[in-house]
């Protein structure tokens, strides 16, 4: 059985985003094994590719709620069109209280840098979700880093751009286009 303590699961991640600028690396493999760490760690969690996402968020976008689980300084930068940030910490209970009367029949989608803190919120919050009648709980597989190697689009509170917030310099390394790597959000054209 392969072991779930934090410890040996942080050194593999650590290994993967640390293998992911080698030798042309895209990042597309640290990203697989990032996620699949992650599938060890919480099991519970569902998961989405971001094609399905796309189909979901053209074809029924109300029956999908996003949850960007970043810190504001990189949901400034730039974020899914229509996500909402929400605490990577949040609790099961303060999920219900801001979201509860919104749930119920949805698709609840939530995503972060590379899927770390949200699949851990996703496991934190599925069982409350389900109860309060939402469709499923799932983490978008490869994170915001994913969805911006596949040049889908991004928006920033100045309009689309395709700026994205590393999360740190290491973790960076998982990006394709690093010249589009901001720690801040890009002024709004004049």
């Amino acid at each position: 059985m392969i072991e779930r303590s934090p410890i040996v699961l942080a050194a593999v991640l650590w290994t993967a985003v640390s293998a992911g600028n080698a030798a042309g690396s895209t990042g597309n493999r640290a990203l697989d094994a990032i996620q699949a760490v992650t599938a060890l760690r919480h099991g519970d969690v569902g998961h989405v590719d971001s094609r399905t996402l796309a189909r979901w968020l053209r074809d029924l976008p109300r029956e999908v709620l996003l949850l960007d689980a970043r810190e504001p300084a990189e949901y400034a930068v730039s974020h899914l069109p229509g996500a909402v940030r929400v605490s990577p910490d949040m609790t099961a209970e303060a999920f219900v209280a801001r979201f509860g009367d919104r749930i119920e029949g949805r698709r609840i989608v939530i995503y972060c840098s590379v899927g770390v803190r949200s699949t851990g919120l996703g496991s934190r919050i599925g069982d409350v979700a389900r109860e309060a009648g939402a469709v499923s709980v799932v983490n978008l597989t490869g994170g915001i880093f994913n969805w911006h190697n596949e040049r889908r689009p991004l928006v920033a509170a100045s309009g689309p751009t395709e700026r994205i917030h590393p999360y740190s310099e290491l973790w960076g390394r998982l990006l394709e286009r690093r010249a589009l790597i901001s720690y801040g959000p890009e002024a709004a054209a004049e």
